[in-house]
C-alpha cells in the first residue's frame, strides 16, 4: 500500500470529539481525508458534574444534532459513526432531547424486559437524532468512592451489575445502537481519576473474576464493541496502560472471545498516556489490538490528528504495525459504521 492509502487508513481508525456542536476546521479536514467517526463531546465540568450546563441544555436542540450530522454525512456519507455518553445513571448527553431516565435506584428496581423496554426506546430516539454509538453501559463493579466514576456505575455487586449490563446492551443494540460496554477489564478499588490523574488499580485478592463477570454477560447479549480502560490494572498487566496493552486485549478476545470493535479510552487521558506523546499512545494502541482510538480535547478540536495519522503511517513502514492490524483495524470500523448505517434506515423506515 501507498503510504497515501496507508494514511486514509489511519484516519479511519480514530475518533476525536467536538465539544459542541459546531463542526471544527480540524475535525472537518480529518474526516474529508479519511475519517469515518466523530464524538459529541461534553466539557470537564459536565462530566464531573454528571450532568450537562444549562446553557448548553437551552441552546442545544434536536435539529442542531441532526444539522451538525448531516453535515458529518455530507463530508462522509451515510457509513458513518456518531458517539456520545448516555449513560443512563450518570452522564446522559442528550439531556432533554430523549425521553427522561430513571435514577440508579429505580434502575435496580426494574426487571431486565423493562430496562430492556427502556434502553430499547432510548436507542431508538438515539438513532432519530443521527446518534448510532452510546459509549455505555459501564460495567465496572466498583467498591469505594471514585471521582471517576461515582454516580455511573451499576454498584459493588457484579451479578446485578451484568444483569442490567446485558438488558442495557440488549435493548440498545436492538435499535440498531453500536453499544460500547466499558471501561474493560473493570476498575474496582480505583482510587483516582485516571483523566486528571496517573495512578494504578492494585490486584484485588479475590481475583479478576468479579470484575470480568459483566463483561463475559453483555459478550453473550450481542454487545458490538467494548472499550478498554484507560489506566494500569496490576492484575493484568503491571507495565502499561490498559487501552494500550496487548495482554489486556489479549484476554478480551482470548479469554472471553470477544470478536467485535475494541475502542480505547481517551489516549490522551494523564493515565492512559502517562508522559508519552498521543501519536505514540495510538501507536501503541493500535500495535496491541486495539480498533478505534479515541482522542480528545484540543487535540480533537483542532487538529493535530495529522500528526497522529504520520506516526501510525510511520509505524507500519518501520514495521513496528503489521499493514494487516491496521487493516484489520480499518475493516472493523468501517463495518460497524456500515450496520450502523443500515440501522439508521431501518428506524428512519
Amino acid at each position: 500500500m501507498s503510504n497515501a492509502e496507508l494514511k486514509r487508513l489511519a484516519y479511519g481508525i480514530l475518533i476525536p470529539e467536538l465539544p459542541g456542536l459546531t463542526l471544527t476546521g480540524g475535525v472537518r479536514k480529518f474526516l474529508q481525508d479519511g475519517g469515518k467517526a466523530a464524538l459529541l463531546g461534553e466539557t470537564r465540568a459536565e462530566y464531573v458534574a454528571r450532568g450537562m450546563s444549562d446553557e448548553r441544555r437551552s441552546s442545544e436542540t434536536a435539529d442542531t444534532v441532526k444539522n451538525l450530522i448531516g453535515e458529518l454525512a455530507d463530508l462522509v456519507g451515510t457509513d458513518l459513526l456518531v458517539a456520545m455518553d448516555q449513560e443512563v445513571t450518570g452522564i446522559n448527553r442528550l439531556h432533554d432531547m430523549v425521553s427522561p431516565v430513571p435514577s440508579l435506584d429505580e434502575v435496580h428496581r426494574l426487571d431486565s424486559a423493562d430496562i430492556v423496554r427502556l434502553t430499547r426506546r432510548l436507542g431508538e430516539e438515539m438513532i432519530t437524532l443521527g446518534v448510532n454509538m452510546n459509549f455505555a453501559p459501564v460495567l465496572d463493579v466498583m467498591t469505594g468512592p471514585n471521582g471517576w466514576l461515582d454516580g455511573r456505575h451499576f454498584g459493588d455487586d457484579e451479578k446485578e451489575v451484568a444483569r442490567i449490563g446485558s438488558a442495557f446492551v440488549t435493548g440498545m443494540h436492538g435499535a440498531g445502537v453500536v453499544v460500547t460496554a466499558k471501561h474493560f477489564p473493570g476498575h474496582r478499588g480505583c482510587g483516582h481519576d485516571p483523566a486528571v490523574e496517573v495512578g494504578t488499580v492494585s490486584a484485588n485478592v479475590d481475583g479478576l473474576e468479579r470484575d470480568l463477570l459483566p463483561f463475559r454477560a453483555v459478550i453473550d447479549a450481542g454487545v458490538p464493541a467494548v472499550m478498554i480502560g484507560p489506566t494500569i490494572i496490576e492484575a493484568v498487566d503491571a507495565s502499561l496502560p490498559s487501552s494500550r496493552s496487548a495482554t489486556t486485549i489479549a484476554l478480551l478476545r482470548n479469554e472471553l472471545g470477544f470478536t467485535g470493535l475494541i475502542v480505547t479510552d481517551d489516549l490522551n487521558s494523564a493515565s492512559n498516556a502517562r508522559g508519552v506523546s498521543i501519536p505514540t499512545a495510538a501507536v501503541e494502541a493500535l500495535a496491541a489490538g486495539a480498533d478505534l482510538l479515541l482522542i480528545t480535547g484540543q487535540t480533537s478540536a483542532e487538529g493535530d490528528l495529522d500528526a497522529i495519522a504520520n506516526a501510525i503511517v510511520e509505524a507500519v513502514n518501520a514495521g513496528i504495525v503489521a499493514p494487516s492490524r491496521l487493516l484489520a483495524a480499518a475493516t472493523a470500523v468501517a463495518t460497524a459504521a456500515s450496520r450502523a448505517a443500515a440501522s439508521r434506515t431501518q428506524v428512519g423506515s
